[in-house]
């Protein structure tokens, strides 16, 4: 995590910033017996924690927490909004949304918002969109922010950084690079038999074929019996080409549910009745 100033990008925000905070109203608080900040040194401090992981498009959302101290000896406003854009200067495909829960903080609102092509989002005391947090001399509020990505017919890898800034320049503000790839393709594992009607006892062929399923994985074959899926003696691999083939032999009369389990996928059900 860092500290920094607001960016001249944001300079486009500058008039929808200016005109919220002229309707803020600010409640003050008793001043606490804590030592006056060093010459020149910003009131309150945001610091935004580092995600533990990258997103995924349409992957769901990672948390990170935000904290601000007041290094101030008075009570400070913070009125803090959040920006998100393309660490490397680019337009992302879909824009991240921002959601928040107070740790230790009151109740908290917020809204999503984009201006420009980024992320632009406030959060605030709930009910009171046109306020600020009051934070107490030497004291410490945090939040839960998630950070979401949705999905996009663009899935390519990207960063981007999300920052809390505050209204108040002086206050400057903090951010956290958060990346984003693209998920893992699913296996799957398609299962085709090659009768569809047998005699007991008579032996015939499984075919199908697999994809991202890596070559050499074993496959097992499975029977739907007394609502449940039952593990039958036949097996085999995944060829390098994805394909494999099983032999099986089926004793009692009936329709009899079939499918093939390997690395933690299954394929759909297929049906072959005993005659």
């Amino acid at each position: 995590m860092s500290v920094r100033t607001v960016r001249p990008a944001q300079a486009a925000a500058t008039a929808l910033l200016a005109a919220l905070s002229a309707g803020f109203l600010l409640p003050t608080a008793a001043h606490a017996d804590v030592p006056p900040p060093p010459p020149h040194a910003r009131p309150l401090v945001v610091t935004v924690s580092t995600p533990t992981r990258a997103l995924t498009w349409g992957g769901g959302s990672e948390a990170v927490t935000v904290t601000v101290t007041n290094t101030a000896h008075h009570a400070e406003a913070f009125v803090p909004y959040v920006e998100a854009w393309g660490i490397h200067g680019y337009q992302l495909p879909i824009i991240p949304t921002a959601s928040f829960k107070a740790l230790k903080a009151p109740a908290t609102g917020w809204f999503d918002g984009n201006q420009d092509g980024v992320l632009f989002s406030r959060f605030y005391p709930a009910g009171h969109p046109q306020t600020g947090f009051n934070v107490p001399a030497g004291g410490r509020m945090s939040w839960t922010m998630w950070i979401g990505i949705g999905r996009t017919t663009k899935p390519v890898a990207a960063d981007f950084q999300v920052s809390v800034l505050d209204f108040d320049s002086v206050n400057g503000g903090s951010h956290t690079d958060f990346r984003v790839v693209p998920a893992a393709p699913r296996p799957a594992i398609r299962l085709a038999p090659t009768a569809t009607r047998v005699r007991p006892w008579q032996a015939f062929r499984l075919a199908g074929s697999t994809a991202h399923v890596p070559a050499g994985t074993r496959l097992t074959l499975e029977q739907w019996q007394g609502g449940r899926w039952a593990v039958l003696p036949a097996a085999t691999t995944v060829r390098r080409d994805g394909g494999f083939t099983l032999w099986a032999q089926l004793g009692l009369r009936g329709a009899d549910h079939l499918r093939v389990v390997g690395d933690g996928t299954a394929s759909g059900a297929v049906t072959v009745t005993v005659a």
